[in-house]
């Protein structure tokens, strides 16, 4: 027997029956609740999408429109109504580049961060909020963390 809300004392412990995960949007494998407290498996296989997340993310859209703001600031849009925007920060030390698609939900964001002598630079990928890469390139290397490799 599924349970979707716990009470003790009057007091709500969990509370399920607002939450909106479903099978098909949890990551593949991912086990989890439904708002009615059953019991689901994900099954997103988001591997192709995530690629393309990261390719848009590191060069911009091969078509579609760009404007430019007086503040340094672009916004690409695509065919598919997806919008990328890039923010520098104003030493141009820092660039976030947020991806969301046609309704604004964030895609994915990437941060390019420099020092102060642009000698190393750490890129930071996340998607869906998760952090799943920290790239840092200097002259003498690569450094490579990866945080969650799904």
């Amino acid at each position: 027997m599924a349970v979707n809300k716990v009470i003790a004392n009057g007091e709500i412990l969990i509370d399920l029956t607002e939450d909106t995960v479903t099978p098909s949007t949890l990551k593949k494998g991912t086990v989890a609740h439904d708002k009615s407290g059953e019991k689901i498996v994900g099954t997103l296989d988001q591997g192709a999408e995530v690629d393309d997340i990261d390719i848009v993310l590191t060069h911009g859209f091969s078509e579609g429109t760009r404007a430019f703001a007086d503040n340094g600031t672009i916004t690409e849009k695509d065919s598919q109504g997806r919008t990328l925007i890039r923010v520098f920060s104003e030493d141009g030390r820092v660039c976030t580049s947020d991806l969301s698609d046609e309704n604004g939900y964030c895609l994915g964001v990437m941060t390019k961060a420099y020092n102060e002598d642009f000698s190393e630079v750490t890129v930071v990928d996340r998607h869906d909020n998760v952090t799943v890469r920290k790239i840092t390139v200097t002259s003498s290397g690569t450094s490579t963390e990866v945080v969650d490799a799904e």
